[in-house]
Formats: C-alpha cells, sequence, structure tokens
C-alpha cells in the first residue's frame, strides 16, 4: 500500500477525520487530502509527526513494517476507506463534486436534515 493509504488506514483506526489530524500535525487539510491521495509527497518531518500523532511507527507509514502492535490488520469499513481513495485520485473535480452531493443527500436522508450542497466545510 502507499503511504497514503497506510495513513487512511491508521487514521480510521484512531477514529479521525481527514481535518482533525491536519490540525494534530500542522498541515492544511487540503496538504492532508493530496498526501493521503498521493498527489503530493510527504515530508520527512510530517510522516514523523503523523506517525506520532496516530500511535504508530513511521516504518509502519511507509509499508516497511509487515506488523504494527498498535494497528491490526484492515477492517472492512478500513478496506472501503483506501478502495474510495483509490477510486476518486485522479477522478476529475466536478465528478467529485457529484460524489459529496451524493454523499451529503444520503447524510439527510439518514439523519434526516436538511443539508447544504454548497457547503464544503464538513470535508
Amino acid at each position: 500500500m502507499s503511504v497514503g493509504e497506510m495513513i487512511v488506514l491508521a487514521r480510521t483506526k484512531a477514529g479521525m477525520n481527514q481535518t482533525e489530524l491536519a490540525k494534530k500535525v500542522n498541515i492544511s487539510q487540503s496538504v492532508m487530502n493530496r498526501i493521503e491521495l498521493g498527489t503530493r509527497p510527504v515530508r520527512d518531518n510530517e510522516l514523523k509527526a503523523i506517525a506520532k500523532v496516530l500511535n504508530v511507527s513511521a516504518d509502519y507509514l511507509l509499508d516497511n513494517e509487515t506488523k504494527d502492535t498498535n494497528i491490526a490488520t484492515p477492517d472492512k469499513q478500513s478496506k472501503k476507506y483506501i478502495t474510495l481513495h483509490r477510486l476518486i485520485k485522479d477522478m476529475p473535480e466536478d465528478d467529485l463534486q457529484d460524489l459529496l452531493d451524493l454523499a451529503k443527500i444520503k447524510e439527510n436522508r439518514r439523519t434526516r436534515k436538511k443539508v447544504d450542497l454548497d457547503d464544503d466545510d464538513d470535508i
């Protein structure tokens, strides 16, 4: 798996969203998104900070360790996040917006609340 996919896996296991992790390692959410998608390489200092926040080793995130005592084998939910990342990595912006709108509609149905499709703050 790529570094970005390993970060997604560890972040998901830690129960953190992308914005929370980005704040804790002092980078923007958009930079974290690009790191996870693999469109921007992670810097050494960022890798160390991410590993520390997620309570894993940098080697684990680099996929150099086959086992890490803090992270188990990916569960179904984590595998879905990783698959989703692979699918959207090179997707055009308008298709990404369509997916975001669909997710917000599904959330609306699930929670029965009005969702503003133009509000991207919760990404």
